[in-house]
């Protein structure tokens, strides 16, 4: 059986550039890989869990 997860591969990719990477870079990266529909739902999706853990 599959298990699933929570977290997608490029939510997964943005949170660990993001530890050492802008902002910009990383956005670069994941509209490189993903285009730019998924790329502005995923950075919305991390940088709004980071807001809430960050405070």
């Amino acid at each position: 059986m599959r298990d699933r997860y929570a977290q997608s591969i490029e939510e997964g990719l943005a949170l660990a550039l993001l530890r050492k990477h802008s902002r910009h870079e990383v956005e670069a990266v994941l509209h490189h890989l993903c285009g730019a529909e998924r790329t502005k739902a995923t950075l919305e999706k991390v940088l709004g869990f980071e807001a809430s853990v960050n405070g």
